[in-house]
């Protein structure tokens, strides 16, 4: 009977001091990891941070410098709503403001050679009101043929003689009215 029996020379206690030693290199490892990951991260968290923080200057003075713009568009603003205000102001009263160039013209029309125009007023409404000297009964004619043209174009529906008087000189005085 052969027997085989093992003979274990390592003691029980060596063996344990083995295991020990690996468990502690193992244990090293893990640490020596374990340390470099966490030293990558607060690296990693440092560099966001030191990022985070030029990005945060960057846009302060980016802030600042738009402030600074719309304080300045502000007042540009300002002057271009009052302006803007003051030309509808403008618009208005050009609007409502009667514009004399018809009566004018008309008035061109009917100042012929050998009258003297004494006075002249025109309305708001376009109404003209005439005064003047005619040098003769022939001038007196055609002054009167002028205005029956101008009121034969239909912007007048009146046309009043207040007064036509001869004067000792042969001459003729008068004073009208054009009413529309």
């Amino acid at each position: 009977m052969d027997k085989k029996q093992d003979i274990n020379l390592i003691s029980k206690v060596v063996r344990q001091s083995f295991k020990l030693v690996r468990l502690k290199r193992k244990i090293n490892i893990f640490t020596t990891i374990f340390l470099a990951l966490f030293a990558f991260f607060l690296l990693g968290v440092l560099g966001f941070l030191v990022l985070g923080q030029r990005n945060f200057r960057h846009n302060q003075s980016k802030i600042t410098s738009l402030k600074a713009q719309v304080q300045a568009f502000q007042k540009t603003e300002s002057y271009a709503l009052t302006i803007a205000d003051r030309l509808k102001k403008i618009d208005t009263i050009l609007k409502k403001r009667a514009s004399f160039v018809g009566p004018l013209s008309d008035v061109e029309l009917i100042v012929i050679p050998g009258f003297s125009l004494t006075y002249l007023k025109i309305s708001s409404q376009g109404d003209i009101q005439i005064s003047g000297v005619c040098l003769n009964s022939g001038l007196l004619a055609d002054f009167r043929n002028q205005l029956e043209q101008i009121r034969q174009r239909g912007k007048y529906s009146q046309l009043i003689y207040s007064s036509v008087q001869r004067k000792e000189d042969g001459s003729f005085e008068l004073a009208l009215q054009l009413k529309k």
